[in-house]
């Protein structure tokens, strides 16, 4: 039926405390956060004669597309006064996202002089997927962003320090060290400390994430808001790879780096 199909809808992945009694009101987990609402709490809703019905959530659950509340058909025949319209049938099939399968199914269906309509949730996802395509060049944009000025910060902090402790790294070359070793003496810091800003960033970057998707979503949409334990490998890897690029970049500034400068040294 349609209470039945419309749950079916709804309930995607994961579920939240539902109680499925003979007066169950499922409100889809989007829609419940706009509202403000919570289980156990109660919603008004307007009735056809323009009456008001006080009604106990009992579920939310969760749901990315359109706002939902599902009804058990004694709630709805208490609400409305009628008994629901078993209207919609909702079924699984062996399309598989082939556009030409689909429209054979579809007019197959449409034969019968008591279906009046029939739809895909792929094609509903793809549209949705249309709308929010740009997203994904905005997050490149961003990324791109990000690693242009993780490298100025980086070429910076690297040429002033090797700025400042020429004569040191002279006096170094001086006692015999290789090149090798002169680089991960004043490298291995900006490594370390790289990592521990990543490692950082990650504690600020969820919330922050947090916020953004929320601030994006529309009443009619939910994004997906946890994040993939992969999210975490990347973003660090990428730090990473930003700071060893500048690293290889500036060792030519350290090759440079004349032992005569060593006999500057006051000591």
């Amino acid at each position: 039926g349609e209470c039945a199909g419309l749950f079916y809808a709804a309930h995607t992945r994961r579920q939240h405390k539902i109680n499925y009694g003979e007066n169950s009101a499922i409100l889809t987990e989007k829609t419940a956060e706009t509202l403000g609402v919570e289980v156990g709490d109660t919603i008004w809703l307007h009735t056809e004669d323009g009456g008001r019905k006080a009604v106990k959530i009992t579920g939310v659950t969760e749901n990315y597309i359109f706002s939902r509340l599902i009804l058990s058909p004694g709630l709805y025949e208490e609400i409305t006064g009628a008994a629901p319209a078993w209207n919609t049938v909702l079924a699984q099939s062996t399309c598989g996202g082939d556009l030409a399968a689909c429209n054979a199914l579809s007019s197959d269906i449409l034969q019968k002089n008591y279906i009046s309509s029939v739809s895909f949730i792929e094609d509903t996802t793809s549209a949705f997927t249309n709308v929010i395509s740009c997203i994904n060049y905005v997050v490149l944009v961003v990324i791109a962003c990000a690693g242009a000025l993780a490298a100025v910060v980086l070429y910076n902090l690297i040429n002033i320090n090797i700025a400042e402790r020429k004569k040191e790294l002279a006096t170094i070359k001086v006692l015999g060290f290789y090149d090798r070793e002169v680089n991960r003496y004043i490298f291995r810091e900006i490594d370390i400390l790289s990592f521990i800003g990543a490692l950082v960033g990650l504690g600020i970057g969820v919330p922050l994430h947090q916020y953004i998707i929320r601030t994006v979503e529309i009443d009619e949409m939910m994004f997906i808001r946890s994040i993939a334990p992969t999210s975490y490998l990347y973003s660090v890897a990428l730090t990473m790879l930003f700071t060893f690029a500048v690293s290889l970049f500036m060792r030519r500034f350290v090759h440079r780096i004349s032992m005569v400068e060593s006999m500057k040294a006051p000591e």
